[in-house]
This record gives structure tokens, sequence and C-alpha cells, in this order.
């Protein structure tokens, strides 16, 4: 898959810069979900389990000539992030767009500097799981029967331990993050 991801990746690049506007072409490779297969050391995929780290752990590539450089962010961004980042790309005002669940990532992509602390937040249509918060090392999975599970991600990275009884305080900080 990685093979193949490259390979098109190139012949799109390879396609823009024949045509001579490489140079003036934001280009964007986001994913939407995890990988097809085992997704190994993490749990859950593009199939199931969607909203673990399996799942929502996606390659992101964003190269606006220019603007960008070659670097590694180890950053939590997310695909609603796109938008806000574009207008403040484009040199428009991110603040006259009212209740953006995304921020711009124009810090991180032309400073280098990290992004404010925020809580992340994933959902699925369907199956029991339906919605995730990540803030910091924790996130918390919240399923329609009411159940939950707590995990340290820093720590526990495949989700194999569930803190939710020995940490009921972050649990109900992140519902009530959540539920707002």
């Amino acid at each position: 898959m990685i093979k193949a991801t490259d390979e098109s990746v190139g012949r799109v690049m390879k396609a823009i810069s024949e045509k001579g506007i490489l140079e003036n072409t934001i280009l964007i490779f986001l994913s939407d979900q995890g990988g097809y297969f085992d997704n190994a050391p993490l749990r859950g995929g593009k199939m199931k389990e969607t909203l673990y780290e399996g799942g929502a752990r996606v390659p992101f590539f964003f190269h606006a000539p220019g603007v960008t450089s070659a670097q590694w962010v180890s950053e939590v961004v997310q695909s609603t992030d796109l938008f806000p980042t574009l207008v403040d790309l484009a040199g428009g005002m991110v603040d006259n767009y009212q209740d953006l669940d995304g921020v711009s990532l124009m810090p991180i992509i032309k400073e280098k500097k990290s992004l404010a602390p925020r809580t992340i937040f994933g959902d699925r249509a369907y199956e029991d799981l339906y919605v995730s918060a990540r803030k910091g090392d924790w996130k918390l999975l919240a399923y329609r029967s009411g159940a939950t599970q707590l995990y340290n991600i820093k720590e526990d990275m495949p989700e194999t331990t569930d803190l939710a009884n020995e940490r009921p305080d972050i649990v109900k900080s992140l519902i009530s993050e959540i539920i707002e």
C-alpha cells in the first residue's frame, strides 16, 4: 500500500510539474481512516474500531510552494484544520468564520511553533463506539451503550489498558467536553 501510494503521489507530482504549475499548486494528501490491513502495534483500522489509534492516525502531507519546508510534525492535527489553514494561507481572516472545529496549522507550517493545547474529537455514525476525545496524552472512547474507555496514549499507544475506572476525573472532564 505504501509503495502504491508513493507511486501515485509521484505520478501526480510529475503531471503537475510537466504542466508547469507546481510552484502555484498547494498539494494536500490525507487519508480518511487507518489502513485496511493490520496496523500493529496500533489497535483498529479502516474497517473496524476506527476511533482507536490504528484508525485515527493517518498520513497527512501539506505542500505550499514558498511557504512550507520539509518537516516531520508529531503534533496531533485533524482534517477540520484544513479549512482554517487554507483561509489563513490565502490571507483571509480565520476569525471571520464562527464555530470552526479546526484551527490554522500555519504556526506549525511557517514558524515551526506548537499549537495551543486542545481536545481533538472523532466520531462515527455506526456501531456502538461513536465518539472519541483526545486531550494531551489522554484519549476517551465513548459508546452509545454508555460504556467508556480511557487510555494514556503516550504510555499505551496500542490501547490495551483501559484506565477509565482508575481515572474517573479525566473521564468526567472529557465527557463534559464532548457534551459541550
